[in-house]
């Protein structure tokens, strides 16, 4: 235990100075823990051990009263009755206790950092890797489920993971884990926020609560850094930041004349906020030990389409930073995508479940390379996922902002702490209570024209509405949410039409970096496809992947479905 424990740090550039054993009095449980060099992290202190229990947290809590230090694992513990009313950002917090055997998990609301937990027979393994999981229980067999899903979706559905019988906890939960099993109470979630009721819309009480949030986060020590483009959410975090006197570094990738350089470098002009462009990455510089130990510390579950971002985290820091992060922010504009933010806002159809399920089911985008028995398990789940939300209440033209939120965001979205965990906590102040809560106390008309956004920056600092967006706010009158809905549909029917299978890439324009370097690993991923095991091809159709591979125009043109399957091969591969 120990020794995977010890493997899995290194992969993270933790500390092995800090690797410590401990086990409860009767022997039967033991803890392994290992974190980042105690000067490298400000004023985290990761653990705190008493005789009788320990506790200890990944990612960063802060306290949403701003009474007391929550990146503190004392004070965690002096604290442990009230931490689930009043914890915020993204983390887990883990309670020991070595005289009843028990273990004590509190997860973020969202559940971003995740915490993986498995069982075979009586013992039980947690973690934070889902490698460790498995390995520990000897659990072997692969999740077919999960696998068909991040072809078609782009994560592990239902908190999966590749590992069957390896799953991650559930978001804004306390579970205790003992001899029993799992017993979790949920304090926050799918199903609280559809029993929502009536509330309230009090910006400025949003406003304050978020500023609060920002200030009470970066106490905990390290340098700030915050994306800025020509987009909603980081304009609306730059502001949260400004508001809060934070001295922060704000970045920017893309082209020297991309849209969102251009407009980022006019913000940062007009209101003097420190900027930098991020370079460009070559291809060739990304090695195969690189791409390896992204998966790994993804455990399969981010997809290497991401894996841009991942290079320049992949270098060692001096300091835990701290970066502020925009997943999540369109939950304030009635989710990511067409059909998301379209479906709630329908006049014709959006309150039928029938019409719901269809437009869900057109979120899979697996450029045909499902089998038919991949892809009738992933709708299977979709159905599924429908009627479990109406069960809870949700209304049903809101089933797919409830997918968005706590499906996609709460897997999909999870990845990114993991990716960044070498060099910085990510905050995202999306995931928040008190943005969920204020967002779901509108209508999907006034989330869909994104009021949520353009209310906290009329709040909090006006003038940053006075620098162009890349597209600028829609109207502000619900009445027109039905019509332009309606335009919006039918103009992504067309692009459909015309580029063949959603979310695939036009043939033409610049090779981008991605399409660079999947050209680069076509041999590579040839050879891993031979090696993977048979339950892969069960799934995904294996002449048409290596077909489509091959051919450098089909390759482009599926390039993000090509990459999912690649990552799953090279996770199978890692893991052999």
């Amino acid at each position: 235990m120990i020794k995977a424990v010890a493997d899995l740090g290194g992969e993270f550039r933790l500390d092995p100075g800090t690797l410590r054993q401990t086990r409860s009095r009767s022997g039967t449980m033991t803890a392994v823990a290992v974190h980042h060099a105690p000067d490298a992290v400000g004023r985290r202190r990761y653990v705190a051990a008493w005789p009788e229990r320990v506790v200890m947290f990944n990612g960063l809590p802060i306290d949403a009263t701003g009474s007391f230090s929550a990146w503190d694992a004392s004070e965690l513990d002096r604290r442990w009755p009230s931490l689930p009313s009043v914890l915020e950002g993204q983390f887990c917090v883990v309670r020991l206790d070595l005289e009843a055997d028990r273990i004590d998990v509190l997860t973020d609301p969202i559940g971003v950092v995740q915490v993986f937990y498995g069982r075979r027979g009586d013992a039980a393994v947690v973690s934070s890797s889902a490698r460790a999981v498995a390995s520990a229980l000897e659990l072997d067999a692969l999740d077919p489920l999960a696998i068909s899903a991040f072809l078609a979706l782009g994560w592990a559905v239902e908190r999966r993971t590749f590992h069957a019988g390896v799953g991650a906890l559930s978001g804004g939960s306390l579970h205790e884990i003992g001899a029993g099993g799992v017993r979790s109470r949920q304090h926050f979630g799918s199903s609280t926020t559809a029993r929502r009721g009536a509330r309230p819309s009090q910006r400025a009480d949003l406003a304050r609560q978020l500023v609060g949030l920002s200030a009470e986060a970066v106490r905990a020590g390290g340098p700030v850094r915050c994306a800025l483009t020509a987009g909603r959410d980081t304009r609306v975090m730059a502001a949260l930041l400004r508001r809060a006197s934070v001295t922060a570094t704000y970045y920017t990738s893309g082209e020297a004349e991309s849209t969102d350089l251009v407009i980022a470098r006019e913000l940062a002009e007009r209101f003097g906020l420190a900027h930098e462009p991020e370079p460009d990455i070559d291809p060739d510089e990304v090695s195969a030990a690189q791409t390896s130990r992204f998966i790994r510390q993804n455990d399969g579950l981010a997809s290497l389409v991401q894996l841009v971002d991942y290079i320049d985290l992949d270098r060692p820091v001096q300091e835990l930073g701290i970066t502020f992060w925009g997943v999540g922010g369109e939950i304030g504009r009635a989710g990511s995508g067409l059909l998301n933010n379209v479906a709630p806002n329908l006049p014709v159809g959006s309150r039928l479940a029938t019409v719901q399920r269809r437009l869900l089911r057109l979120k899979i985008d697996d450029a045909g390379l499902l089998t038919q028995s991949g892809g009738g398990l992933v709708l299977g789940f979709l159905d599924r996922f429908i009627d479990e939300r109406r069960r809870e209440g949700w209304p049903t033209r809101e089933v797919s902002e409830a997918f968005y939120t706590f499906e996609r965001v709460a897997s999909w979205g999870a990845t990114g702490p993991r990716r960044a965990a070498g060099r910085s906590d990510l905050i995202s102040p999306f995931c928040t209570r008190p943005f969920v809560d204020y967002c779901f106390s509108l209508t999907p008309a006034q989330r869909y024209l994104e009021a949520p956004h353009r209310r906290l920056l009329e709040e909090i600092a006006p003038e940053f509405l006075e620098v162009r967006f890349e597209l600028p706010f829609k109207a502000r009158n619900p009445a027109w949410a039905g019509l332009l809905a309606s335009r919006q549909a039918w103009a992504g029917a067309r692009t459909r039409r015309r580029h063949g299978v959603a979310g695939t890439v036009p043939p033409g324009g610049q090779e981008s970096f991605l399409d660079r370097w999947l050209g680069s690993q076509v041999a590579r991923l040839e050879t891993m496809a031979e090696e993977a095991p048979d339950l892969v091809w069960d799934l995904i159709d294996r002449d048409r992947f290596t077909t489509w591979l091959r051919d450098d125009a089909d390759r482009v043109a599926t390039r993000d479905s090509l990459l999912r399957i690649a990552t799953v091969l090279w996770w199978a591969s890692a893991s052999r």
